[in-house]
């Protein structure tokens, strides 16, 4: 690859005068900083306060927040808070904060839903150089009180639904203090249990009147403050605190926006439905703060949301491959009850639409045959469909290409680089895989040679190291974990293996670490869940593995057999093959899982009985007695792929 000469139609830019050193490939730019990476979008933002605060003058009277009204059991339409409104609650909830004790660098904690509030809390705390820190909806009691402890959170902003978990999480994080209700009307007995536990219990309301009542100037952050710590969902078992400044972010919206093909305005309107305690829904509203557009919340009710978007009509929508694998089961499932004519033509439509697409062309009759009527269960105005957390399975991400929209982005970024670090949003880079690296930072790729992954010999692949503007300055209280993953020269191991394609965009292909991510874009610790089942009397041995385009762990399971006194190789290869053998072991596990509190995504959910012991000789484990996965993986793939068939064939069959 050249330095960005014109010969050169890759949005890759590999740094003139690299030489191929130590096993590493050459460094990756976008065309658009090939002298320097760009880390704002606008030289006078520099910070998510001056973010908002200069779209307010131009916007200050447009819609900004909307959520679905409840009345009389259902939901209604959209109400919807302006800017300015928004600008004055965010700064009298910071303003009560500060009344009530806290001061610049102090963190509060967010326990919610999407929800307008959530924006209040965090833009309320940039307001007075607060630091908010997430906590998520699928976090256990141990991880949940380990950011609190880790953190010596003194206020969580919560909803209601959080009161009872609150008062059970109480007994063990001594540095909680007050707690505030998003809701004014709060069950008086959840209130009181709180109050009998030492904490005070005050709604959003009372502090926003608080600090209408100790009326303060604002207090902005610097670039370099922290602006939020954000847990990840447990890599390694707990939770990580990604430290991330107000210049991250920053950074991160601007790797988005500078280089997309798709350009967002005021005009928008984004569907906020992924957890906002995720970083890359926390990039969108980012982005649609930024171009002046405005943000509705999903309901909570995942039966009705397809009925929030056709309410909220919004032009962006980002969601996890298991929603729209859902979307796309149920039309497919619609289509295949037509007639057989009716399926031949929307194979026909798909088909002409895939041409079309390709010579950027129109297809007006299969349009109004099929696809409008596709694009208005989402409302009928997305304009940009972003798909993350995990990969979205080929034959998905060309049907909402077609159907819905031609701008269906995925990408690649981590918590640890602000969301953003590739994206086949950007300019030019009209392909399936994770597209080309944003402004603001730089990826290489460098040798893993266990697993044979190479980035010199013909094919370009390794593990993905990323340095720019938006990547994390550490993880919170454990210097350890942060040597190990950021150099010296600012580098950041991702752990995860790509490969550079012909074309110059980035493929993912492997994970270094033992660390699956699962089609919900729950992270999940294999070796950590191994040594749990493997406390189960009946397994000797397990290998777990998670395929990052399914919702479900399974295993391969070498069965305790002098345990269950089942002698003689013949004997337990016969027995391992029967299905009532198999479901003790599968009831052991489930029990286990339940025993230890497990979440769902961590229960195994179907296994292989293998009789043969894994050893050294047989190349299953390593001279230090540990799974090689990579070839595990290889020696079983028809095994595991026979696996997710048997759990799918079963869930369509309850469907």
């Amino acid at each position: 690859m050249g330095s960005g000469s014109s010969k050169n139609k890759t949005n890759f830019f590999e740094e003139q005068g690299y030489i191929y050193l130590n096993g590493e490939s050459p460094i990756y730019r976008s065309k658009l900083c090939k002298d320097e990476l760009i880390g704002t979008y606008d030289p006078e933002i520099k910070t998510l306060y001056q973010l908002f605060e200069s779209t307010l003058e131009k916007n200050q009277d447009y819609d900004y927040l909307g959520h679905r009204e409840f009345k009389n059991e259902e939901y209604g339409s959209y109400v919807w808070m302006t800017r300015k409104e928004f600008s004055v609650t965010k700064h009298f909830f910071a303003c009560g904060l500060v009344s009530l004790g806290m001061k610049k660098g102090d963190p509060l904690a967010i326990y919610a839903p999407n929800c307008p509030e959530w924006c209040i809390g965090e833009s309320g705390c940039y307001c007075q150089s607060l630091i908010s820190v997430t906590l998520y909806e699928t976090l256990g009691y141990e991880s949940s009180e380990l950011i609190i402890n880790e953190c010596e959170i003194k206020f969580l902003l919560c909803d209601k639904g959080k009161l009872e978990r609150i008062a059970e999480l109480k007994p063990n994080c001594k540095t909680l203090e007050y707690i505030i209700c998003i809701e004014p009307e709060l069950n008086q007995k959840h209130v009181h249990k709180l109050q009998e536990l030492g904490l005070k219990v005050l709604s959003l309301d009372q502090i926003i009147d608080l600090g209408k009542e100790n009326d303060l100037e604002d207090n902005p952050p610097e670039p370099e403050d922290i602006a939020t710590i954000m847990y990840t969902s447990g890599t390694t078992g707990s939770p990580k605190g990604v430290i991330l400044t107000h210049q991250n972010l920053i950074a991160s919206t601007t790797g988005c926006l500078l280089e997309s093909r798709f350009k967002p305005s005021e005009n928008e309107t984004h569907f906020s439905f992924l957890p906002l305690a995720h970083i890359l829904e926390r990039m969108i509203h980012n982005v649609v703060t930024a171009v002046g557009g405005k943000i509705g919340f999903f309901a909570g009710d995942y039966r009705n949301l397809l009925d929030d978007l056709v309410v909220l009509k919004p032009t962006i929508f980002a969601g996890v491959p298991r929603v729209f694998q859902r979307i796309y089961d149920s039309i497919m499932l619609e289509i295949s009850k037509k007639s057989k004519f009716h399926q031949y033509l929307f194979q026909l439509a798909l088909k002409s639409k895939r041409e079309a697409h390709k010579n950027k062309g129109t297809t007006p009759l299969w349009d109004y045959l099929f696809f409008n009527a596709i694009r208005d269960r989402f409302g009928g105005r997305v304009n940009l469909l972003i798909s993350g957390s995990a990969p979205l399975p080929k034959n998905i991400y060309e049907f909402y290409t077609f159907a819905v929209t031609p701008h269906t982005v995925q990408g690649y970024g981590l918590s640890e680089t602000g969301a953003a670090c590739t994206t086949n949003w950007v300019r030019g880079s009209k392909t399936y895989d994770c597209g080309s690296s944003c402004v603001c930072n730089e990826i290489k790729l460098v040798d893993v040679p266990e697993m044979n992954y190479f980035s010199k010999n013909g094919i370009l692949q390794g593990e993905i190291w990323v340095r720019g503007i938006n990547v994390f300055k550490g993880y919170y209280k454990n210097e350890e974990l942060t040597n190990k993953v950021l150099t010296k020269e600012g580098w950041f191991k991702t752990g995860d293996i790509g490969e550079i394609t012909k074309i110059g965009t980035l493929k993912i292909i492997d994970r270094k670490k033992n660390i699956f991510k699962l089609a919900q874009g729950e992270y999940v610790a294999s070796e950590y869940l191994e040594e749990v089942y493997q406390q189960c009397p009946s397994i000797s041995r397990i290998y777990i593995y998670g395929d990052s385009k399914q919702r479900y762990l399974v295993g391969i399971v070498l069965p305790n057999f002098k345990e269950l006194k089942i002698y003689g190789r013949e004997r337990q290869e016969e027995i391992s093959k029967t299905k009532e053998f198999k479901e003790k072991i599968m009831n052991d596990i489930r029990e286990k899982s339940h025993e230890l509190r497990l979440k769902s995504f961590e229960t195994v959910k179907n296994i292989y009985l293998e009789f043969e012991p894994f050893t050294v000789y047989n190349k299953c484990l390593t001279t230090t007695m540990k799974l090689r996965r990579f070839f595990l993986r290889e020696k079983y793939k028809d095994e595991l792929q026979q696996l997710y068939d048997e759990i799918n064939t079963e869930i369509k069959k309850e469907k």
